[in-house]
């Protein structure tokens, strides 16, 4: 289970912030148009709305479904814009394969999803707010795990190992 992976270097919140399931998955999925990835429901139900990190690590939390949806389409906007000015080798959500946002760092890097196959298996493409593009083939909570433990290292991102102390999960306000 990669929640547990996650789950071992990044303590979630006693009281997490709008993790309370409900329909709100469903009402995702059905706004997204298809099966989003299980483990992003599980880092959802355990970690709810807020930031890894202090305020460096923002993941989008499909639970809180306007928040959800704006930042979805934000981000999707901006990577169309990219798109548009310079060359791209992504389609860009909603379009399918494309990339999906999931979350994005202080330093204005970003994490997606290229939605090709089945969702459990869409590999994480990161992306540097000067335009590289790097591709891992894993689970979003197992990417995080890794990345935070420093075991895989983003060429073009988070150059600076990630300490002990900063494995922190701090809940929305």
């Amino acid at each position: 289970m990669a929640i547990a992976e996650l789950l071992a270097v990044v303590s979630p919140p006693s009281n997490p912030i709008n993790a309370e399931n409900g329909n709100h998955w469903t009402l995702a999925e059905q706004w997204i148009g298809f099966g989003l990835p299980d483990d992003f429901r599980d880092f959802a139900t355990h970690y709810g709305s807020g930031k890894i990190c202090g305020n460096y690590l923002g993941i989008l939390n499909p639970l809180s479904t306007d928040n959800f949806q704006d930042a979805v389409t934000s981000f999707a906007e901006v990577l169309r814009d990219v798109k548009r000015s310079r060359e791209y080798p992504y389609d860009v959500f909603p379009d399918r394969p494309g990339l999906l946002p999931w979350g994005s760092d202080e330093n204005g890097n970003y994490l997606h999803w290229l939605t090709e196959g089945e969702a459990n298996a869409w590999p994480i493409i990161v992306e540097s707010h000067e335009g590289e593009l790097e591709r891992f083939d894993m689970s979003m909570t197992t990417f995080l795990a890794k990345a935070l433990t420093n075991e895989i290292r983003p060429k073009h991102i988070w150059r600076r190992p990630f300490t002990q102390d900063e494995r922190v999960f701090t809940p929305s306000t």
